[in-house]
């Protein structure tokens, strides 16, 4: 799965795990297939079971 931005549009439903620009995890998130994912400065988006 390819990392995932604020803004960009889910491609399915799931929790995704957030991570700081530096790569450490600071959270989960759980967004729905077709809406967009929250406002994140300088983090991105990885799917929780894809993300270990």
């Amino acid at each position: 799965m390819r990392t995932l931005y604020s803004g960009e549009i889910a491609p399915k439903t799931a929790d995704y795990d957030v991570f700081a620009s530096t790569g450490e995890r600071i959270g989960t998130v759980r967004v729905k297939k077709g809406e967009k994912f929250p406002p994140a400065e300088n983090c991105y988006f990885l799917p929780e079971n894809e993300s270990a």
